[in-house]
């Protein structure tokens, strides 16, 4: 009895930190409804895409749009999972704190770039101007939410909380051209955060 008070205890004082993390290629796991990923972009989708590139032009980019704010749920991060082996509920009390940060974030594949300045990531090439894309989702924003939460955990039952959350994603092909002659050429893609959320699961084990 005198170690299970002493748990409780020390989860009553623990406050749990994190961050809304927009680094979306390292998710837990991401469903992405009607539409397909850069990361999983296959040749055949390259060649695709590029068959639908307009004819090369002197200076500049041809874009082609492969899948267009398409709708995602993600899971970022098991923050905990409790299991109680015992034979009475444990009741928990604790502090979540989170910082929310950025709500966007980029990728490219092939010769493609990205550039960072500051807090700021950015498409090389002026890409991003042929795309028209804002950063202003990428600008740090220091809010701080604190959750309370308070629960029990019954006999033979497993509770984890996840941070989870919903988004777009916007994704193509393009190259670049020099004199008709292309420079670079890839995949890009864009992922916006529009929201996110802790979610609370009981399993019986």
């Amino acid at each position: 009895m005198k170690k299970i008070c002493v748990v409780i205890l020390m989860l009553l004082l623990t406050q749990i930190k994190v961050k809304a993390n927009v680094d979306y290629q390292n998710y837990e796991s991401m469903e992405v409804y009607g539409g397909v990923l850069l990361r999983d972009f296959t040749d055949e989708d390259y060649d695709k895409g590029y068959s639908k590139l307009a004819n090369a032009k002197i200076f500049g980019w041809n874009i082609h749009m492969m899948n267009e704010n398409i709708r995602v749920k993600y899971v970022t991060e098991t923050v905990f999972s409790y299991y109680n082996k015992g034979t009475t509920p444990i009741k928990y009390e604790t502090t979540l704190v989170k910082n929310i940060t950025s709500k966007q974030n980029i990728s490219a594949s092939g010769s493609i770039g990205i550039q960072v300045k500051g807090d700021i990531k950015k498409f090389k090439g002026q890409l991003d101007s042929a795309l028209k894309i804002s950063y202003d989702n990428q600008k740090i924003e220091d809010i701080k939410e604190t959750t309370k939460m308070t629960f029990e955990v019954d006999p033979d039952t497993q509770v984890i909380l996840k941070i989870c959350g919903e988004g777009r994603i916007s994704n193509g092909v393009a190259k670049k051209y020099f004199f008709f002659l292309t420079t670079q050429q890839g995949g890009f893609e864009v992922f916006d955060i529009t929201s996110q959320y802790q979610r609370l699961e009981k399993i019986k084990v």
